[in-house]
């Protein structure tokens, strides 16, 4: 059995502030908490290693202290075991917190889920995996508004009980050249749900925001936290074509999309999920030299294939200096202010000795005209220890929270743990 347990404590806004978006503006997908204001927090896990971390941020702007969380402890362990059942491997997950504020909800949350996998191979390639999970959920919220009349719900102890079960098939067909190959690789996922609803009188802290991409289109839920979870059946399809041949060079390419038994209320409009159909996945990658290489990915339209976000970037690598060139750009359908985003972005690192780098990157606002954030960074690496010195710049504003100037000291020691601090000078 391998086990991982995770402790936290941590004192700072966990949330209660919209968080500004890669560009600087806020997206009607982006409501995740703004960056913590002050936060303390420590940590340990335990698969083989330990880990340990501080991390101080100062604000020295006007700030309503008495919204901010206290979020202690926040407790987290997995367990997985082999072989539980039909040679399928199984996992249990919990996580337990305690959420407080001055003003306004507070809460306590129980979540425990238990899950199964199980991936096999055919004789002829076929890549079956069947997999399932349930999950139950404990809540004790105080202050929550009721969005209809403004009043209180009662602070009563919530449950809810949901699951899923799965099965993905995935077929990669190879075709081998003299001095190249070809795959192609068709993937359809299945998941089988029941139909829920929001619960009003469970606070949402930590799945405000969705980003719907590659990485999580066969995901059995795209939220990064627990106060939601993705509820109804759906299918999800995916084809990747790989060109790969013997000096070095390559080329992919990805088109995926989901489509659900009925309209999804837990995603907002404009994550590309809210609707039976959702939007398009695609991504593009290329290394045409050993030095050089591209990539490309974007969101398009289920209604009219028109490109709503993309993020495209150009890395090229030359002896002691590796650097990237990128775009980014939302449509304003993903925009509060109904305009378009669009910034361009740039990073190098020059290793100034086997253990010693240099490095900075730099974001502007092509649509404002601006710098979004600046960053130069001296960092010192070996087998054992990784120790990096940054002074940072942030120029975007967000009510009574302005562009600040930050310093960050991080060292981790890869077999024992790390210390990382921060500190912020914010204009009012």
């Amino acid at each position: 059995m391998h086990v991982a347990y995770h402790t936290a404590l941590d004192v700072g806004p966990a949330a209660g502030k919209q968080r500004l978006c890669p560009l600087g503006c806020k997206l009607r997908e982006c409501q995740r908490p703004a960056p913590a204001d002050y936060i303390v927090a420590a940590g340990v896990g335990a698969i083989g290693f330990q880990h340990f971390s501080i991390v101080w941020h100062a604000d020295l702007a006007a700030i309503d202290e008495d919204n901010l969380p206290l979020l202690a402890p926040h407790l987290s362990t997995e367990h997985y075991k082999e072989d539980i059942f039909w040679q399928g491997d199984g996992r249990l997950t919990t996580d337990f917190m305690i959420l407080r504020r001055e003003e306004g909800t507070s809460v306590m949350r129980g979540i425990a889920e238990a899950g199964w996998h199980k991936k096999m191979t055919t004789e002829s390639g076929q890549i079956i995996s069947l997999f399932s999970a349930l999950r139950g959920d404990v809540y004790k919220p105080d202050e929550v508004v009721n969005l209809t009349d403004g009043s209180f719900y009662d602070s009563d102890i919530r449950g809810q009980v949901t699951g899923h079960i799965g099965a993905m098939w995935q077929m990669p067909f190879v075709n081998y050249r003299q001095t190249s190959s070809h795959i192609i690789e068709p993937t359809v996922q299945v998941i089988l749900a029941p139909n829920t609803s929001i619960d009003p009188r469970i606070p949402n802290e930590d799945s405000q925001s969705v980003e719907f991409d590659s990485t999580n289109l066969f995901s059995p839920t795209r939220f990064s936290g627990y106060d939601r979870f993705e509820s109804g059946s759906r299918l999800d399809a995916g084809f990747r074509y790989i060109y790969e041949n013997d000096n070095g060079r390559e080329a992919s390419i990805f088109v995926g999309k989901s489509e659900r038994s009925r309209d999804n209320e837990f995603f907002a409009p404009g994550s590309g999920l809210e609707s039976r159909q959702s939007d398009y996945i695609l991504d593009l990658d290329i290394k045409p030299l050993d030095w050089m290489s591209a990539q490309s990915r974007m969101r398009l339209s289920q209604d009219n294939r028109e490109v709503l976000r993309s993020e495209t970037d150009f890395f090229a690598s030359l002896g002691r200096v590796k650097a990237s060139m990128g775009y980014v750009f939302l449509d304003r359908k993903l925009s509060s202010d109904d305009k378009e985003r669009k910034e361009a972005r740039a990073r190098m690192s020059i290793r100034l000795t086997d253990n010693w780098r240099l490095d900075g990157n730099i974001r502007y606002d092509l649509f404002r005209e601006t710098r979004v954030k600046n960053e130069i960074g001296l960092s010192y690496v070996n087998d054992c220890t990784y120790i990096r010195l940054g002074f940072n710049q942030s120029f975007t504003r967000d009510r009574n929270i302005g562009p600040r100037n930050g310093i960050t000291l991080q060292i981790n020691l890869r077999t024992l743990g790390g210390i990382s601090t921060k500190s912020s000078v914010y204009e009012n």
